[in-house]
């Protein structure tokens, strides 16, 4: 079984983009199986980070081609976070809680299964997903799908840090977080809760 890795700590977005994560992917493409798909990455700046940027990540055949946004195509999803929310997910921060699940890497939240796929597919919306009170601030990403993103979201999906950290032990399911209010919905409470029910799994 191929292992999966994390990015060295001082990475860049654009050394993780054009050098590590197709490398990545194609260590790992035989045994994963990644579908065919177009997913676009947004790291939001604030005037002063150089590392604000935008990629487009194409699956197809087994490869992975990553490159500046095409207007003319229209990605399955735009991820868009800041770039301090970026480092925290992909190469990660010390702490109590780790926002990647056991055993993954950034390839398995960059690039859904067939199953979810098809789901998403169907999505139009811009979703937002918030950690609270991760490493003292909220941690958030912004999913759009058929339409650029969009603040106010359609729907904020949020849970707390702890509960985050109970999720990805398997000490607590996702229905059960929800049922007893660990896990919010505001906003499109419906569409929200497809939107939850494709891309909350990948945290198991």
């Amino acid at each position: 079984m191929n292992e999966r890795r994390r990015p060295p700590p001082d990475i860049t977005p654009e050394q993780f983009f054009s050098t590590w994560l197709p490398g990545e992917f194609t260590r790992l493409a035989g045994a994963a199986g990644f579908p065919d798909l177009r997913v676009r990455v947004e790291l939001l700046g604030d005037g002063v980070r150089p590392e604000a940027g935008t990629w487009e990540l194409v699956s197809a055949a087994g490869k992975l081609t990553v490159g500046p946004p095409d207007p003319s195509r229209r990605p399955l999803v735009t991820l868009a976070l800041s770039v301090p929310d970026w480092r925290a997910v992909m190469v990660g921060e010390e702490g109590p809680v780790s926002l990647m699940p056991p055993n993954a890497s950034p390839t398995d939240l960059l690039f859904v299964d067939a199953a979810s796929q098809q789901l998403l597919a169907t999505m139009t919306g811009t979703f937002r997903f918030e950690v609270r009170g991760y490493q003292g601030r909220t941690w958030q990403l912004w999913a759009s799908f058929g339409e650029p993103r969009k603040d106010p979201a359609d729907a904020v999906i949020a849970t707390d840090a702890a509960t985050y950290a109970a999720l990805l032990a398997r000490t607590l399911a996702v229905p059960e977080a929800y049922f007893g209010g660990k896990i919010t919905i505001t906003g499109d409470a419906g569409r929200g809760m497809q939107v939850g029910l494709a891309l909350l799994p990948k945290l198991r």
